[in-house]
């Protein structure tokens, strides 16, 4: 995994730093079906560079840390293995020519967190877990392969610039739907957003994302920050040719994605589970790169994609340190104390979360305000930039409930019990991963903020496509208060936590979610699964209980091959039954004179 770094930092120098605008490797012909000419090529361009360096920069940790986190488990080898393996999927994803090769790395991606999650078998909830994500996935799968044959038909090929370069001549190509008029590029971006928001956890398909934390912890920290939940991402960010066309597409994916920041701030905030917490706030945080894809600012949704890697992946690694020493605790309430036994842990948790809140100078700061700034240009509905804001008050709200229960509130009866310490050790492989990822956290969005930031900026040229819009443009010239504005809300959070944290951690939720019953139903998830389960999935067993159960347990049985030979059998058991009675011989008597009966009645009448 070091030399694939090496190797993904190399790339990275030759396509950003010496102008090597694009790097093609052609391997072998895979397929040649009619106008199907499917290859093993691989594109490497500037959009490619970053997400390699992102992926392997995380996976090296991942792999690193997983060497302390896992050493005692009897199957950490196997472990290993799979971890690997996901990384393999997510690079054949990211440096596809193709739709075909996309999709094959697309279903990898899918089929890896499957074995990840569901590694400690024995254990309910993680099988569970483990099948919820990969059928909620198959939904999403479902769509993109609908997309991807569309795409096939209409273009006749199935290479990206191919067909990028074809877009502008089907743009305004209509089908008719329920007496609905849709272009084409519509109906196929519509498919292809499914596949991404259902692969990044959005709004509606996000079920799978916090249950994926009932893996070990390395698991939900390569999954969150740098590989399947960043797949969706970039499928939009790689489409923009094919969604810059479609405007219908592209305002569903704005509301859908600011209704997820809003939400899932709310049920983040509502949790005492630490990891859980951490995970609704990656849903959140995708929720503002698909806006800004939705608002065409694919570099900026691809720049904070990179921050959030950094400082969500730390966050992982740096509560997965705190559980392992509490001996598997993950209860807020239970953890305390903890920056008096693990400062450096404490400190690299502090770094992790003011990134993730934006706090000035730290790398979500310059990522996370540019999107805020692009959304405050969206004349359609002003109501979007609000959302935003609303989502920085979250943020830093459920990060300061989360820093004020593990590291700074003192309960000396669970503090001073010896036990809780028993695993603390301090350990190289454990401690230079996350140094690494509190270095990235701090540094990364400053040094990196000129590559995807600035008018004129042609880093990405070939690899994006943005029709001229005025909105991307104004955001660089923003009013200054507007600026600032992120800052004052985080300030203001600091302030009413600090005034009221007493009154709300006694469990006087009023403060707030107004009543209890309000706070339950974040705390409980909005009760989306009990909808999904109520409305989808009951219904479906019902249907096919009383529909093509019925069909399978009698029509195939009595009709079958089985049911023909029992109804046989029957017959010929019956047969012989009535034959030694009696039955049967004066039954066919009696057919035998209704028959000549009916004989001679006819001639009778026929000749007369």
């Amino acid at each position: 995994m070091f030399l694939c770094w090496i190797i993904s930092i190399y790339f990275f120098c030759i396509i950003i730093f010496f102008d090597e605008s694009v790097i093609f490797i052609n391997l072998v012909t895979w397929f040649n079906i009619v106008y199907l000419n499917i290859a093993w090529n691989f594109l490497i361009d500037s959009l490619t560079a970053i997400m390699l360096i992102v992926v392997f920069t995380i996976s090296f940790c991942v792999h690193l840390y997983s060497c302390y986190y896992m050493f005692e488990d009897i199957n950490s080898s196997k472990f290993m293995a799979y971890l690997t393996l996901f990384t393999f999927f997510m690079t054949i994803l990211i440096i596809s020519s193709n739709f075909i090769i996309l999709f094959l790395g697309w279903e990898g991606v899918g089929l890896c967190p499957f074995l990840l999650i569901s590694f400690w078998n024995t254990r309910l909830q993680a099988n569970k877990a483990a099948i919820k994500a990969m059928l909620i996935n198959r939904v999403g799968d479902y769509f993109i392969l609908i997309g991807i044959i569309l795409l096939a038909i209409i273009f006749k090929t199935l290479d990206f610039y191919t067909i990028f370069s074809l877009v502008h001549i089907y743009s305004f190509k209509t089908i008719n739907i329920f007496f609905i008029e849709f272009t084409i590029i519509d109906l196929i971006c519509f498919f292809l957003l499914i596949g991404a928001i259902t692969k990044s956890a959005q709004l509606g398909f996000h079920g799978w994302s916090p249950d994926a934390m009932e893996g070990p912890t390395p698991v939900p920290a390569l999954i969150h920050a740098a590989t399947m939940v960043t797949a969706g991402v970039f499928l939009i960010i790689r489409c923009s040719y094919l969604f810059e066309f479609s405007p219908i597409c592209l305002k569903l994916l704005t509301y859908i994605s600011a209704l997820t920041i809003v939400f899932f701030g709310f049920v983040g905030l509502a949790q005492y589970d630490i990891k859980k917490i951490i995970a609704y706030s990656t849903c959140s945080q995708l929720g503002y790169m698909m806006l800004a894809c939705s608002l065409s600012g694919y570099n900026i949704a691809l720049y904070h994609l990179l921050t959030h890697a950094s400082f969500k992946a730390l966050l992982f690694l740096s509560a997965g340190s705190i559980i392992h020493t509490m001996n598997n605790e993950q209860d807020l309430r239970k953890l305390n104390g903890i920056y008096y036994t693990m400062p450096l842990i404490s400190i690299l948790f502090l770094i992790g979360s003011l990134s993730l809140v934006g706090f000035p100078f730290l790398s979500g700061f310059y990522s996370k305000d540019a999107i805020i700034e692009l959304a405050f240009y969206y004349f359609e509905n002003p109501l979007i930039f609000f959302m935003t804001l609303i989502g920085v008050f979250l943020t830093t709200m459920y990060s300061l409930k989360i820093l004020y229960f593990i590291f700074f509130k003192k309960n000396f009866n669970y503090y001073s019990n010896s036990n809780i310490l028993l695993n603390y050790s301090f350990n190289y492989l454990n401690f230079v991963p996350l140094i690494i990822l509190g270095i990235l956290s701090i540094f990364i969005g400053y040094f990196t903020k000129v590559i995807f930031l600035g008018v004129g900026n042609n880093v990405f040229y070939g690899s994006i496509f943005i029709l001229m819009k005025d909105d991307v443009i104004h955001s660089e010239f923003i009013i200054f208060f507007i600026k600032l504005l992120p800052i004052f809300i985080i300030i203001s959070a600091f302030f009413i936590f600090y005034d009221n944290y007493y009154k709300f951690f006694n469990f006087n939720t009023n403060i707030y979610f107004i009543n209890y019953n309000l706070f339950l139903f974040f705390n409980k998830r909005m009760f989306f699964d009990s909808l999904i389960n109520l409305f989808i999935s009951f219904i479906f067993f019902k249907i096919s209980f009383k529909i093509f159960f019925i069909f399978d347990k009698g029509i195939l049985e009595v009709f079958g091959p089985y049911g023909l030979l029992n109804i046989f059998n029957k017959v010929k058991q019956n047969f012989y039954i009535n034959l030694h009675s009696g039955f049967l011989f004066n039954t066919l008597l009696y057919i035998f004179y209704i028959v000549m009966l009916i004989f001679f009645l006819s001639i009778y009448i026929f000749f007369n």
